[in-house]
């Protein structure tokens, strides 16, 4: 087990949240349709599901020696699969022209997401919530189905999409020894809202933070971020990261978090090209 981060520099806190993500998605490779080859150089990720975000690279370390020949076998691992796929490119990956590269060869930047980080110490101890709205932790299956209910609305995607992910929680398990946390918001007993607890790499990592659009700007995307990171600090961790959206960064601001590098997502829509 890494242990808890406390170095506040922009550098570390950088590097664990890049690699609290790649440990959430290396957890798909716990899903039988799922292809997931994790090694020092490559995190690659294939799900089959055709949508860029359960599909891609994740992590790159790779030496500046054959970079064209490697970016081109990937590719055709993912047309031979007829998926579209995203690659992350992030501040610890190599070599440090990647990205031109990764355009060069027809990848399009399909959005930058600030990397952000909170001290949980200054985190509010509770936050209020509008009339009727609670906060649960998911710890069966039939909660899990409304945390991909409120997720697929809130994010605007798929049920089939949000499903991976999904499907891989229920196989990790539930409760306070389980890998993955995840967190459903109601309002008089429809779900409303979701986020995701991942502790590694020595911090709280929150994924998944989503309201429904009739239940925003009402406290709910706030209070739910901030429940999981107060069960963290209680377990001991100091530091809280994440990934904004351009919706959710006001949000987390407002909450303490500061940016400390950024993710740029490079797509490839058409498997076919």
């Amino acid at each position: 087990m890494t242990p808890v981060l406390t170095d506040f520099t922009d550098s570390n806190l950088m590097g664990a949240n890049e690699a609290n993500q790649q440990e959430v998605y290396g957890l798909l490779a716990c899903l039988p349709d799922a292809d997931v080859l994790d090694s020092p150089q490559m995190l690659r990720i294939c799900t089959g599901v055709p949508h860029p975000i359960v599909n891609g690279v994740i992590r790159t370390q790779w030496g500046p020696a054959g970079l064209e020949d490697q970016i081109e076998t990937t590719l055709d691992y993912f047309r031979s699969r007829q998926v579209p796929m995203m690659w992350m490119v992030t501040p610890s990956s190599r070599p440090a022209n990647l990205a031109s590269c990764l355009q060069a060869h027809g990848l399009m930047l399909g959005g930058t997401m600030p990397g952000m980080g909170i001290d949980l110490q200054i985190l509010p101890d509770s936050l209020p919530l509008p009339p009727e709205v609670t906060i649960d932790e998911v710890t069966d299956k039939p909660a899990l189905q409304h945390w991909v209910q409120a997720l697929s609305l809130g994010f605007g995607l798929s049920v089939e999409v949000v499903d991976v992910f999904a499907r891989a929680s229920d196989m990790l398990g539930y409760g306070e020894q389980a890998p993955i946390r995840n967190f459903v918001a109601y309002r008089k007993g429809e779900p409303v809202g979701t986020s995701t607890l991942y502790l590694g790499a020595g911090v709280a990592g929150i994924y998944c933070v989503a309201v429904l659009p009739e239940a925003r700007q009402q406290g709910i995307g706030a209070a739910i971020t901030a429940a999981p990171l107060q069960i963290a600090r209680d377990l001991g961790y100091r530091i809280g990261t994440l990934q904004a959206s351009k919706m959710g960064e006001p949000v987390y601001r407002r909450l303490g978090f500061q940016e400390h590098g950024q993710f740029a997502m490079y797509g490839w829509p058409n498997p076919a090209e």
